[in-house]
């Protein structure tokens, strides 16, 4: 077997092996600058390129597994929600 592709064997109790693939190394998102515009409440991490910072909340979420689908659902969260004011809210 080659390098690039990693498996292992498994045997079963008459002594047949199996060959089992090597599970793929998980893809993470990053923030995007292009949310900050969809998302004017939102802004990248300083330190972190698979975290933002939600600029209502004071709090700093991970989009590394789900991008932007991370950031709506913490736009659906109570807590969020509480924190917007309609009237002083100017940035759509």
């Amino acid at each position: 077997m080659s390098d690039a592709v990693k498996r292992s064997r498994r045997e079963d109790e008459a002594g047949d092996s199996e060959v089992i693939p090597a599970k793929k190394a998980k893809r993470m998102c990053r923030y995007r600058a292009a949310w900050a515009v969809e998302f004017p409440w939102s802004s990248k991490t300083a330190d972190d390129e698979f975290a933002a910072n939600c600029l209502l909340c004071r709090q700093t979420l991970s989009v590394a597994s789900g991008g932007r689908s991370d950031l709506l659902r913490h736009a659906e969260t109570e807590h969020h929600s509480a924190q917007v004011v309609p009237e002083l809210w100017k940035w759509v």
